[in-house]
């Protein structure tokens, strides 16, 4: 036999943690490793993880809240739910969307400026407000306060005080 290692009698148990006292409870079972965040844990087929909770105030308006950002449609969430914080957030930046797409129109038409400087940029300009708008719906629709870009949420914050 070699200095400090001892071969355990025949028979009887390696070493290792010693058991717990009586009347403890059992031992719990080894963590799972957690998932990666973002994604999603794995359920039987066919099953799917409950919706999130949201806020009552963000569950009763964002039903209606995403027709803000679709022209004068604002008016919808804006009648119906008048006291709603979350309908007057999209409601108030979808006024802003609206005027920027009517400022667009309105100068197009104008000798020089619309005709030279902006009618050939209105296809992108109507594009990148086609693209906020359709952002701000699935952002409503998932029920979260999104504030637009371009300066449409500053305005919308500094224009309507409703």
């Amino acid at each position: 036999m070699t200095e400090g290692h001892e071969t355990p009698p025949a028979g009887s148990t390696p070493p290792g943690p010693p058991p717990p006292p009586a009347g403890s409870p059992p031992p719990s079972p080894p963590a799972t490793p957690s998932p990666l965040p973002g994604s999603v844990p794995s359920l039987p087929p066919g099953r799917f993880p409950p919706p999130p909770m949201l806020e009552p105030v963000v569950e009763e308006a964002r039903g209606t809240a995403w027709l803000s950002y679709l022209f004068i449609l604002w008016l919808v969430p804006m009648i119906a739910f008048p006291d709603n914080p979350f309908a007057k957030f999209h409601v108030k930046q979808g006024i802003i969307l609206t005027l920027y797409g009517v400022a667009i129109t309105i100068v197009i038409p104008i000798p020089i400026l619309g005709w030279f400087l902006i009618a050939p940029l209105s296809v992108l300009l109507y594009t990148v407000l086609g693209i906020v708008a359709i952002i701000g719906i699935v952002q409503a629709l998932n029920g979260k306060y999104w504030r637009a870009p371009f300066g449409i949420a500053t305005l919308a914050e500094k224009w309507f005080k409703f």
